[in-house]
């Protein structure tokens, strides 16, 4: 299985990208017909026999804000504008019609609500907050993340559609400051708690003196 992510950033057509994004989706199409492809490789040619392989084709095309009725594409669920994209509107939006007549089916998905972003922060191990929440308790220092805070991280993640990836990239922005504090004085502090005014400034953390 082929998962290919980001497919709406090539379909952005203009004089200086409408070549090479035409290239990019000519190479999906041979993987979609299930032909023999070919690749080269430091000057070695390989032949790859794509008849088992199931190609995903993922993008968002949210980001569009023209006139045209129903192109809104992969959006959320609750906003009615952003559903039952046809084939004629991804073509519209710069999807090859080679494309999108050997796609067997269009499924539109949800984004995350506000409360599965806050979930998520918590729940997965590897996110810096997890991470830092194990580092900050070997030096005796309990980590609380508010769910103000976890609001303000899913607005912006919203606002400036960013991946769910740049959670990590704003909760470690929120804790520099912090961090620096800690580090100077680390036996001072039982708890450091992360507020919206955190994430907005992370000068503005709240940290909690030993008894």
């Amino acid at each position: 299985i082929i998962v290919i992510d980001d497919i709406d950033t090539i379909t952005i057509l203009n004089e200086n990208d409408a070549r090479l994004f035409s290239e990019y989706q000519n190479d999906i199409i041979k993987l979609l017909r299930k032909d023999i492809y070919t690749v080269e490789i430091d000057g070695n040619v390989y032949s790859i026999d794509t008849s088992r392989m199931l190609t995903v084709l993922m993008g968002d095309f949210s980001k569009y804000n023209d006139d045209y009725p129903k192109v809104n594409g992969f959006g959320n669920s609750t906003d009615t504008k952003n559903k039952g994209m046809t084939r004629e509107d991804y073509i519209y939006e710069g999807i090859d019609e080679g494309i999108v007549f050997l796609i067997q089916n269009i499924i539109e998905l949800d984004k995350p609500t506000t409360r599965e972003y806050i979930d998520n922060i918590y729940t997965d191990e590897e996110s810096i907050f997890n991470v830092s929440k194990r580092f900050f308790e070997e030096l005796g220092i309990k980590l609380t993340l508010l769910d103000t805070a976890g609001e303000v991280i899913s607005s912006m993640i919203n606002k400036n559609g960013y991946a769910e990836e740049e959670i990590n990239e704003i909760i470690e922005k929120a804790l520099a400051m912090a961090s620096f504090e800690i580090a100077r004085n680390s036996n001072m502090y039982s708890e450091l708690i992360i507020t919206e005014d955190t994430i907005k400034d992370n000068n503005n953390y709240k940290l909690i003196r030993k008894k």
